[in-house]
């Protein structure tokens, strides 16, 4: 389980929909994320799998207040 910095909840809407990318940095067949709430969220091996890689994660959120907003239509 991955816990989400109090510091960057604290300027994105985890309760809204988020964003995680994962960047595998060892041997593995793959990962998946799972269990996504505005605290954590968890990462598992595909198949059940018991590699140990390291990975970094980005998380891509809204910021507070602007959930709705749309960039305007380009014709």
């Amino acid at each position: 389980m991955v816990t989400i910095a109090p510091d960057f909840a604290g300027v994105a809407n985890l309760s809204a929909e988020y964003l995680v990318f994962i960047t595998l940095e060892g041997d593995c067949p793959g990962v998946y994320i799972t269990n996504k709430t505005a605290t954590s969220f968890e990462v598992r091996e595909v198949s059940g799998g018991k590699s140990n890689a390291a990975f970094a994660y980005r998380i891509v959120a809204k910021k507070p207040g602007s959930e709705t907003v749309r960039l305007p239509e380009v014709t």
